[in-house]
């Protein structure tokens, strides 16, 4: 905050001593950092609006600011650490977590003060910030997921990514805020993902540091730990456990049911069984997108196989079902390790997806034209196809060129003017359109040169750039208030995995969370988890992005 006081009124937090509050507190099975540390952390705050016009002022600032970073070092974390062992309740809770934990919270409180009073860094050996850094990766590298103290390390987590300028391990600290929004779903999480991007988009040499950055009075933003409600959160867990048991048990449930409904299609109707089916594929989207997807889709192509004939007055719902199989179908392709994306996709490839797919062109989410569609599917399938011999070799090269052709002069304008025939969508601007069916036919001319990359070889050296460029623009055209926002998530994960910007990279994560918020499915947790493998990758991997997604542990889909 831009002032000492930190709030319009707080005489009555600088009239009392804190660490009397804190110390009787400190048991609290949130408080993961040590009252001496917050006590540090309050002191250079307070120091860093300090007025240093005149010399012993700033004399004053400078030894304080000295004094206050030895206390923070000399702390004896596990002697605090220990006294958690007279709490019975906490008892349970791992000594050595909790040293990381408060250890974590000491290294952040450390980083900051160097931020918050700069001078103090000219009284330190030159790499005493990046020890400090690397100190506080391994503390909160200590503590995975599964660790009772993991919700405890919000700060720390975000001082560490304020202070790297490396992107893989911005990276890392982003997935980490992911998992941490995951366990507990604070909207402080979600600010704290969306101040990173700002502050890595500082110039390295900006005079004021990301703190004073922070202090903006527009931002007014507070980063605390997940654990402060504690208590709270326990006294939920039991409530929270029977939601989930109940969700579970109706879930198994349905399945049941839909395995009695197989059994029993002639009367049940193979319309409605299939349309239960698409229902299930949708649930293990919203749920995470890995691995439940595919059975469902498998035997959607088995039930599609026995459709009869479709009857006047079901025909249009009956295309709109097909078509989000066949575009699930299609998507799957990408990142599946064998042409057909399902171990029963026969029916998907015995008949001509551009006619099913062209009936529901004008679905309010379908932005991809379904020429695109065909394109991607036509890559991934080559992308798997037997090239040992010349002639294979040969149509392959010649078939990925052609594709890639196809997709640029694709005619995107003509096919979003289809949509003005279509009354509930007349409201969309036709521009948005533009920008959506753009981005999707980018984003698989860069998928296509990943999955075939002996095509680039035939295009001048430059054009894979210019996709990226073009993509960024489709997607930056579309804001969040868009009708057409919310089907931009697969071009979106394409450029992300295309970059190795780490500002662009804080983009693409940044716009993936803000499709999060609009529709809250697990697919794109999915995606976001996958990207920071993607950037781990060394830049002469001759396998590509593609490649690695493909391993059959992945198994997600990304619609």
């Amino acid at each position: 905050m831009p002032n000492t006081a930190a709030t319009a009124d707080a005489s009555y937090f600088q009239s009392v001593e804190a660490r009397s509050i804190l110390q009787r507190a400190t048991a609290n099975s949130y408080l993961c950092c040590p009252p001496e540390i917050l006590e540090i952390l309050l002191a250079a705050a307070q120091l860093s609006n300090a007025n240093t016009d005149d010399e012993v002022s700033a004399t004053f600032v400078t030894e304080t600011g000295v004094q206050l970073l030895a206390r923070a070092q000399s702390f004896d974390i596990r002697a605090w650490a220990n006294d958690v062992l007279t709490v019975t309740y906490l008892a349970h809770i791992p000594i050595e977590s909790r040293i990381h934990a408060g250890s974590a919270h000491a290294m952040a409180a450390c980083l900051y003060l160097l931020q918050a009073i700069p001078v103090v860094r000219h009284y330190l050996p030159a790499n005493t910030q990046e020890l400090f850094e690397r100190e506080l990766m391994h503390h909160l590298s200590s503590i995975p997921d599964d660790d009772p103290n993991f919700k405890a390390t919000t700060f720390p987590t975000f001082i560490a990514g304020a202070e790297t300028r490396d992107p893989i391990k911005q990276a890392w600290v982003m997935d980490r805020l992911q998992r941490l929004l995951r366990n507990t779903p604070w909207g402080f999480i979600y600010t704290a993902m969306e101040a990173l991007p700002q502050i890595w988009s500082l110039a390295d040499d900006n005079s004021l540091g990301w703190v004073q950055t922070l202090k903006d009075p527009k931002m007014n933003f507070l980063i605390i730990e997940s654990y402060c409600t504690g208590m709270v959160i326990h006294r939920s867990e039991e409530a929270s456990r029977r939601a989930l048991m109940d969700s579970l048990v109706a879930k198994q449930k349905a399945l049941g049911l839909l395995d009695e409904a197989l059994q029993n299609m002639d009367n049940m109707g193979s319309d409605v069984i299939l349309a239960a089916v698409l229902f299930f594929i949708n649930v293990e989207l919203i749920e995470s997108g890995k691995h439940g997807w595919k059975a469902h889709l498998e035997g959607a192509g088995r039930i599609m196989a026995f459709l009869p004939p479709a009857e006047s007055s079901t025909e249009f719902l009956r295309d709109y079902i097909l078509s989000d199989c066949f575009i699930y179908y299609i998507l799957a392709s990408a990142f599946m390790p064998n042409t057909s994306a399902t171990a029963d996709a026969s029916y998907f490839q015995s008949v001509e997806a551009r006619s099913i797919l062209q009936r529901a062109t004008a679905n309010s989410y379908l932005c991809c034209p379904p020429e695109i569609l065909e394109i991607l599917l036509a890559a991934a399938q080559l992308a798997n196809a037997n090239t040992d011999d010349e002639v294979s070799a040969t149509f392959v090269t010649e078939t990925g060129v052609q594709l890639l052709a196809r997709a640029q002069s694709f005619d995107i304008r003509a096919w979003a003017n289809d949509v003005l025939t279509v009354t509930y969508l007349a409201h969309i601007p036709i521009e948005s359109r533009i920008h959506a069916g753009s981005a999707h036919a980018m984003a698989a001319c860069l998928y296509l040169l990943q999955a075939i990359p002996v095509v680039r070889h035939y295009l001048p050296a430059n054009t894979q750039e210019l996709f990226e460029r073009e993509l960024m623009h489709h997607l930056s055209s579309i804001p969040d208030d868009d009708p057409n926002f919310k089907a931009t998530t697969f071009p979106t994960f394409i450029a992300g995995a295309e970059t190795r910007d780490p500002i662009k990279q804080a983009w693409v994560m940044d716009r993936l969370q803000r499709l999060l918020r609009n529709t809250p499915w697990g697919f794109i947790y999915t995606a976001m988890e996958a990207l920071p493998q993607i950037w781990s990758l060394a830049d002469d991997n001759s396998l590509g992005w593609v490649q690695t997604l493909k391993d059959p542990k992945m198994n997600f889909l990304i619609v």
